[in-house]
């Protein structure tokens, strides 16, 4: 239950005046509460109120049962109101009130037997409830008195007053065999004129320009009319004062980035809204304290809202939604939504706002770590890369991408959107980071081996961004860049070396960053540091390799094991300061020039000469030197 104020009215010459009274309202959907009701008051208790139609506010005089019209409204006290209540137990112990429609037959027939000699004007306003600016009544009128006057005409007519005691009426309804509802359990308690048929079940349009102005209070009038258009010879039963809600609520159900966008949703619901039809939902900075900018909204269907403030007239169609760009808009700020409901174009003029909770989307200063594990580029135009990136900012920008990118050439090479990955030991070391525990990656960037150039200073770029096309670039974001990879690294291992009859026969492998733009591979045997012979050779995937230099290019597939054939014209026994020479030479030939380049490797010395007897082979193998003859 919740305390409102009501408003009792009365007449003082020419002028209706409010006197605020204390009363109850119960607060579950239903602003005047209860079922069928039986007023035990006498006819003269039951004051009419001066009704006309929507076009015309003047008072109406032509009644020809006393002017009713012009009495003193009733307004129902704390006490009768357990009075009635104490005389509706008599009717709900009876029939129940029954929806099926009124036929014209049934009606003429079941008013011919009553007690006429009832002098009471009985009736109840079983429920009004509000809703898209339509007033639903339903409830009961019975009474001796309009038997002179018919029931072919009888109307719902809803009246308005404002703080200044003044009325006009805001909607009417004639009732019908739709609308008109049995009631045998008030004939039970009243056996009076049509009180088998003295239910009614009906809605009226409001009137919401009128409803603007004429909203302290209002009241519902039920009447039986001797005219077609109910303004005349008509006898009335009158709500007691009805308060119209006169709070503001609202709620926002979200606010954060949605595909690079400010999202808001929520709704806004009040009686205040009446009469302003341009809805605008404002977005103010409130660390700046300046409106940012604002949108005009449609009003979007809210069913749970209706029934949850039924007294709102506005409720069923009181959500909104809204989407802002994030460009100029800091996310550290403090934002807040302003819900605007104006009778202007432009949102201003007269208007009812409601000023939203501010919401702080990012912190000030927002936590940013993270760590490459591994740069991984061992197979040909393949770039791999493990690591994590843990940051405050995540569930804002929550767009994940890792970028290639070469420091150098000042370019990216390659990006991809990520996912996830689980990394339990960094939400181990940064508790504090919310999404610590999602921060890992593990991604493979398909390159062209042209991109990775040897001397190149190149990074790995992990971004979270508020954009989910691209690389995010177009949005909020934050990144983190590992510490520059240098791309010069190169490594070899001669396996084995020894003479055969066919010449020097040679094992290993050769790796270089070098090798990715000068793909020809070349074993040249020297001596006293010249060239006697080379050979180009098809490097052979080395998998161990790969493991221990997995940021050497295509160090995977570095193998070598081949016999290079010595010219016949050599001299074995000079053969005392060998070296192997290992190059990758952008040219087909294994020749440098000026633009296309080489990079070799240099092995030890080794002295293969047959001296102080007779050697079958001599083989190296590593640090070792195996000799047979």
């Amino acid at each position: 239950m919740e305390q409102k104020k009501h408003f009792k009215l009365y007449k003082s010459g020419k002028q209706w005046i409010t006197a605020a009274i204390a009363t109850v309202a119960v607060s579950t959907g239903i602003i005047l509460g209860g079922v069928a009701q039986a007023d035990t008051t006498d006819s003269a208790d039951n004051q009419s109120v001066a009704t006309q139609p929507i076009s015309d506010q003047q008072e109406n005089n032509n009644n020809s049962n006393n002017n009713k019209q012009t009495q003193t409204l009733k307004t129902f006290t704390t006490e009768s109101v357990a009075e009635i209540n104490h005389s509706q137990e008599s009717v709900n112990n009876n029939d129940t009130p029954s929806k099926e429609p009124v036929t014209l037959e049934a009606t003429l027939s079941q008013t011919q037997s009553y007690d006429q000699n009832d002098n009471g004007s009985y009736g109840n306003f079983d429920s009004i409830e509000v809703n898209n600016n339509q007033l639903h009544v339903t409830g009961w009128q019975a009474t001796n008195q309009a038997a002179a006057y018919g029931n072919q005409n009888r109307f719902l007519i809803v009246i308005g007053h404002n703080d200044k005691g003044e009325q006009a009426e805001l909607g009417r309804t004639k009732l019908n065999n739709q609308t008109i509802v049995q009631r045998p359990d008030v004939k039970n308690v009243h056996n009076v004129y049509n009180a088998e048929n003295s239910g009614f079940d009906a809605k009226i349009q409001l009137d919401t320009n009128k409803l603007n102005t004429y909203r302290n209070a209002i009241q519902i009038v039920s009447r039986y009319s001797g005219s077609a258009d109910g303004n005349s010879q008509f006898v009335d039963y009158v709500s007691a004062p009805v308060i119209f809600d006169r709070q503001n609520y609202a709620w926002l159900d979200e606010m954060g980035v949605v595909n690079n966008q400010l999202h808001v949703t929520g709704w806004n619901a009040t009686n205040k809204a009446l009469g302003k039809d341009n809805h605008y939902i404002i977005l103010f900075d409130r660390t700046l304290g300046h409106e940012i900018t604002r949108k005009k909204v449609n009003n979007i269907s809210r069913i749970d809202v209706a029934e949850a403030y039924p007294q709102v007239i506005n409720a069923e169609q009181s959500g909104f939604t809204a989407d802002f760009s994030l460009d100029n808009l800091d996310l550290t700020h403090e934002l807040q939504i302003i819900s605007r409901y104006s009778d202007a174009d432009n949102g201003e003029g007269n208007y009812v706002s409601y000023w939203l909770a501010p919401q702080r989307l990012l912190p000030q200063e927002a936590a940013n770590q993270g760590y490459i594990d591994q740069f991984n580029i061992s197979k040909n135009g393949k770039v791999t890369v493990t690591g994590w990136h843990a940051s405050d900012v995540a569930t804002v920008e929550n767009n994940r991408f890792l970028i290639l990118f070469d420091q150098t050439a000042g370019h990216q090479i390659a990006s991809t959107k990520i996912s996830n990955v689980t990394r339990p030991d960094v939400a181990q070391a940064y508790p504090n980071i919310k999404d610590a525990l999602d921060s890992g990656f593990n991604v493979t960037f398909d390159v062209n081996p042209a991109d990775i150039v040897f001397g190149h200073q190149y990074s790995i770029v992990s971004r979270y961004s508020t954009d989910p096309n691209g690389n995010g670039n177009d949005g909020k974001r934050t990144d983190f860049w590992s510490p520059s990879i240098v791309l010069n690294q190169s490594a070899n291992a001669i396996d084995q070396l020894y003479l055969t009859n066919n010449g020097i026969h040679v094992t290993g492998w050769m790796a270089s960053d070098a090798s990715a733009t000068q793909n020809h591979p070349y074993i040249l045997v020297m001596n006293n540091g010249k060239e006697i012979t080379r050979k180009a050779v098809q490097l052979s995937t080395r998998s161990d390799v790969a493991k221990v230099y997995p940021s050497i290019f295509n160090s995977e597939n570095s193998g070598f094991n081949t016999t290079i054939n010595l010219p016949k014209e050599i001299d074995l026994s000079q053969l005392k300061d060998v070296q192997i020479l290992l190059r990758f030479s952008a040219a087909d030939d294994g020749n440098p020039t000026a633009t296309l380049p080489v990079t070799d490797q240099w092995s030890n010395k080794y002295d293969l000469t047959a001296n102080q007897g007779s050697f079958d082979y001599v083989k190296v193998n590593g640090n070792t030197v195996e000799v047979q003859g």
